[in-house]
């Protein structure tokens, strides 16, 4: 079973992707936190910095769209060595998915007619959850950050964009998206997913 936590950054969906997973197994689930290893487009950020000096250089940039085909290469291997778990019923917690790949190709105005057929043999979420928060206070977040300064996809204008993006996105029935108020605090939002989930499981 696959559930993704989609939203911009900011929006909180690792935090809500790890609290769910811990929540469902002590519920007596098998679950299980899930993400790509990344390897195509870490590869690829690390040639960027190499070349611009900076890993997200590409945005507004015509290197985009190999970034978005990194991703979706990603996503495919994730897949390659998920399926047997997701078949088998373990509950795949997604921190981002098929929305995320999709939703970051909108905002970097990347043609997504080609993407939809590179990522055809991923499934669909079986549950699409949507952090919904304002580009302003995800910023806020995100420089609040103890660790991890912001760069340059976390600036407010491309936050303001993905937001725009996923909004669009809820409009369209193909992706079914459910939202959740993430401007609550974590554990509502955790809550609010876990009983959907089981309600999901149950049916």
């Amino acid at each position: 079973m696959i559930v993704s936590f989609s939203g911009i950054d900011g929006s909180g969906k690792s935090r809500t992707a790890r609290g769910v997973t811990e929540e469902l197994r002590r519920r007596g689930c098998d679950a299980q936190y899930s993400v790509p290893a990344y390897a195509s487009y870490s590869a690829f950020k690390q040639r960027i910095t190499d070349q611009m000096g900076d890993p997200y250089a590409f945005y507004g940039e015509p290197a985009a769209r190999e970034a978005v085909d990194c991703l979706a290469t990603d996503w495919l291997t994730w897949w390659s060595e998920n399926q047997g778990r997701a078949e088998g019923g373990t509950v795949l917690c997604c921190d981002r998915y098929l929305t995320d790949v999709h939703a970051q190709a909108r905002q970097l105005g990347v043609p997504v007619d080609e993407l939809d057929r590179r990522l055809h043999p991923l499934p669909g979420a079986d549950l699409a959850f949507l952090l919904e928060v304002d580009a302003v206070t995800a910023r806020k977040r995100i420089e609040a950050r103890p660790d991890v300064q912001p760069n340059r996809s976390e600036t407010l204008p491309w936050l303001e964009r993905l937001a725009e993006v996923f909004t669009d996105m809820t409009k369209e029935p193909r992706w079914r998206l459910i939202p959740l108020d993430a401007s609550r605090p974590l554990q509502l939002s955790v809550t609010e997913s876990v009983e959907t989930i089981l309600l999901h499981i149950g049916s």
